[in-house]
């Protein structure tokens, strides 16, 4: 009987570069469904700002935070400060691992 050992494959630079886009543009799109729906537009809105803080001139602003529903919408303000918090960490994660500065 054969057994054979898989040895774990090295990730290059290109290739952890790929994983961590992939984990950063997968978080903003993965928005719960059981949340409603002005929270789940709130939060796209936050996360789209979040990327561009994060970013920068990098990446076009797409979405902004409609202020007046900011001030009166618990759950639109909960929604856009959720994507925002999530998608901003998960871009700053992306820029520091591929500048190599990953630090954990």
């Amino acid at each position: 009987m054969n057994h054979f050992v898989r040895r774990p494959r090295k990730v290059g630079t290109s290739g952890a570069l790929a994983i961590a886009l992939f984990a950063f543009l997968n978080a903003c799109t993965g928005t719960k469904t059981e949340q409603s729906s002005v929270y789940q537009d709130a939060y796209e809105d936050g996360c789209d700002s979040g990327y561009t803080q994060a970013f920068g001139s990098t990446v076009p602003r797409s979405a902004d935070k409609d202020e007046r529903q900011y001030t009166t919408d618990v759950n639109y303000r909960r929604g856009w400060y959720d994507g925002y918090r999530q998608c901003y960490a998960d871009a700053t994660r992306a820029i520091q691992s591929r500048s190599g500065g990953g630090g954990r």
